[in-house]
This record gives C-alpha cells, sequence and structure tokens, in this order.
C-alpha cells in the first residue's frame, strides 16, 4: 500500500539519479560513507603520464610515411598477393610475441659455410643503397634501420631474378619463333624455305618486344612471313601458289605458342 511518504518531492541526494540506477537507501543505524576513489585503487599509469615522444623520432616516421604514402601501387598481382602474404605473417608474429622491456639483442657466434672466409679470396663488397646517406635515414632507430636495409637487399634480388626470368622469356619466345619456320620448311610445301626462316627469325626478333597474345602472335609470324616471300618474290620474280599453305601452317603453330605464353602470362607463372 502506498503511504503520504510516496508522493512527496526527491530529496536532494536522489536527484542526480539516472532512470533504472539504484538509489542510495537510508539504512536506520548506519552512517553511509561517500564514494570517493581512494589512492590504492588509483593505477599507476593515471599516476605517471608515459614519456613525451622523441620529436626527431616521430619527424623521421611521418617522412617515411610520406614518402610510402607517395609510391604507386603494385602492378604487378603476384608482387601484391607476396607483399599479403608477409604482412599477415609479421601481423601474427606481432600478435604472438611477448613484450618485455628487458630485451637486448644476441649476436650468435656460430658460423656457417658461408660465413668462413675463404683465404685469398677477398669478400665481395657491399652495395650501400643510396637512401641510406639521407638525413630522414640516419634519424630512425637502429632496429628500423637494419630492417629497411633488409627490405631493398631483397627487393634488389627480386629485380635481379625478374629481369633474368624476362630475358630468358624473350630468349625463349625468340627460339619458338624460328622453331615455328623451321616446322613450316619441313612440313609444309619447302618453296623459297630461305624466306621461311627468314621470317622466323623476323617474328622472334618481334616478339621479344611484344607480350605473348594469342591473337596478335599469329598476325605478327603472318606479317613476317608475307614480308620476307614479297622480298624473296621480287629477287626471283616468281611465287608458287604453295605460299597459301604454308601460311595457314605458320598461323596454326603461332596461335599455338601465343595461346600458351598467355596462359603463362596470365596466370603469373612468368613473374617472380
Amino acid at each position: 500500500m502506498s503511504e503520504a511518504s510516496d508522493w512527496e518531492p526527491l530529496p536532494e541526494a536522489s536527484r542526480w539519479s539516472h532512470p533504472g540506477e539504484l538509489g542510495a537507501v537510508p539504512v536506520p543505524g548506519v552512517a553511509s560513507a561517500p564514494l570517493v576513489p581512494s589512492a590504492a585503487a588509483t593505477p599507476a599509469s593515471a599516476a605517471a603520464p608515459p614519456p613525451p615522444p622523441d620529436p626527431a623520432a616521430e619527424a623521421a616516421l611521418r617522412h617515411l610515411q610520406r614518402r610510402l604514402a607517395a609510391c604507386g601501387p603494385a602492378t604487378s598481382l603476384v608482387a601484391a598477393v607476396q607483399q599479403r602474404e608477409r604482412r599477415q605473417r609479421r601481423q601474427r608474429a606481432a600478435a604472438q610475441a611477448p613484450f618485455a622491456d628487458g630485451l637486448r639483442v644476441v649476436h650468435s657466434t656460430l658460423r656457417g659455410p658461408d660465413d668462413v672466409p675463404v683465404p685469398g679470396v677477398a669478400p665481395a663488397p657491399v652495395e650501400l643503397d643510396a637512401r641510406e646517406h639521407e638525413p630522414w635515414f640516419q634519424a630512425l632507430p637502429t632496429a628500423e634501420r637494419a630492417r629497411l636495409r633488409q627490405t631493398w637487399a631483397a627487393r634488389q634480388q627480386q629485380a635481379g631474378a625478374a629481369q633474368a626470368l624476362m630475358r630468358r622469356n624473350r630468349n625463349r619466345r625468340t627460339v619458338a619463333a624460328v622453331g615455328i619456320a623451321g616446322a613450316v620448311v619441313l612440313l609444309g610445301t619447302g618453296i623459297a624455305w630461305h624466306a621461311t626462316l627468314g621470317a622466323g627469325v623476323l617474328c622472334g626478333i618481334w616478339w621479344r618486344h611484344v607480350l605473348p597474345d594469342r591473337c596478335r602472335d599469329p598476325v605478327i609470324a603472318f606479317v613476317c612471313l608475307l614480308v620476307t616471300h614479297l622480298v624473296a618474290l621480287l629477287a626471283n620474280g616468281h611465287v608458287s601458289g604453295g605460299l597459301f599453305m604454308d601460311a595457314i601452317l605458320m598461323l596454326a603453330l603461332a596461335a599455338v605458342v601465343g595461346f600458351d605464353g598467355e596462359i603463362q602470362h596470365t596466370g603469373g607463372f612468368d613473374a617472380v
């Protein structure tokens, strides 16, 4: 049952409470203590503020971030996938690594066969990157500089491997063009075979400077065959009708080679 005091205004101490909160109910004979946080309950992190960051290190880090943001995105699909996998591995390793303040760098005394100096052979000179002499690099911490050196060295090795692979692919396409011309000479009519072999050499030089394509490679091979046989026609004064059969065979073989090269290039098998 309601009492007359239920309809009276709230006291001053209960007006600040929000709806749904349990207000302080006075207990007869017990004095209510004010809710004041004690000094023992205050965390140490709130009492001691963190030290201010180093302005030089912060400026160097911001400059490095601006340089990284100014770089364009990677154009290779395989390179983007490898970069994402390396980033994910670093994130997992950082999440599982124990963070301690007393860590120190320990240099191992173990030496492998590559570290043992060979008598009479001078060690290979280490090529320094030009960016290591810039002020922003010198202002970075030692660990960050070591990480950047390792990353730049890996990129240089990857660029050298990519150039070697590109050169090998170009040589392979040149050999394929000459091989197609030889196959046309052996399997075709054999008319003006020297012009057909010349078309293979000309096609191989053209193929070295273009990407493989199943539609463009046969057209290039046909154009080269037509040009060399036109030169032979001007020199000999006559042309045989068997050239049409050789042209069809050249188109078929060049289409197979172009289709194979396009599949490898699209799938990323011709990249590092």
